[in-house]
């Protein structure tokens, strides 16, 4: 007998299949202080502005000074302050604002403190004017001899 020929091979197709994850909206990251001033001109030239600035800050219990802007520090978008004893600090863009007059920031906090002021002057003067009541005791032991009866 006559061994039959072979069979033809057979293909072999493989089914690949690709898993695609679904499409998702991916927001741009938000740039950095640093990126914003080496890609954004009008950023950087409102932020070099501020250097040479001349700015007052009060300190509680140690009155107001009188500092300068020496250098800008884009990495940490701060800024650093001179004092006029050679104190030095280092503060944060947004908050060197109230310090520099002609700014809005300026001009509220400046009013705040304004209206306080005024206020406690207006406090101390109408206790100061406050006339006393001749009825009444000065001292506790003068009220601890009186009748507790009212007049």
């Amino acid at each position: 007998m006559v061994p039959a020929p072979p069979a033809p091979p057979i293909p072999n197709t493989r089914v690949t299949r690709v898993c695609l994850a679904p499409v998702t909206f991916k927001p741009p990251a938000k740039q950095t202080a640093y990126q914003c001033y080496n890609n954004d001109e009008s950023y950087r030239t409102t932020r070099d502005a501020l250097v040479n600035t001349k700015v007052r800050k009060y300190f509680a219990g140690y009155g107001t000074y009188h500092d300068i802007i020496t250098s800008y520090y884009p990495r940490s978008d701060t800024y650093h302050i001179l004092f006029d004893d050679s104190d030095e600090e280092t503060d944060s863009h947004a908050n060197i604002q109230k310090y520099i007059e002609g700014t809005p920031e300026y001009d509220q906090e400046n009013e705040s403190a304004l209206v306080l002021t005024v206020s406690l002057d207006a406090a101390i003067t109408s206790a100061a004017t406050m006339t006393t009541n001749a009825k009444e005791p000065n001292h506790y032991k003068d009220a601890m001899k009186t009748s507790d009866r009212a007049n």
